[in-house]
């Protein structure tokens, strides 16, 4: 996963093909109660997984929203990691 601050996305590129990658996320996802990610085909035909980062939208900022985001980008590192 990058650490540029421009970008609010998470990404993380597999080893896996799209296809596979596909069939993979449901569970990952369902095992930290979240939804849908964006996937796509680099050019060397692997999988690219990506989520919005919410510690780096202004719901980090949000003292009331915080903790939220944090804990959303704990479990979307988590399913991330999950993926091959």
């Amino acid at each position: 996963m990058g650490t540029d601050k421009r970008r609010i996305g998470m990404t993380r590129t597999l080893k896996a093909g799209f296809d596979e990658a596909l069939a993979q996320l449901p569970e990952a996802l369902k095992s930290e109660g979240l939804g849908v990610l964006v996937v796509y085909e680099d050019d060397a035909g692997r999988a690219v997984v990506k989520a919005v980062d919410p510690m780096r939208t202004m719901a980090a900022g949000d003292p009331a929203l915080n903790e939220v985001a944090q804990e959303v980008h704990e479990r979307l590192a988590r399913v991330l990691e999950r993926l091959e």
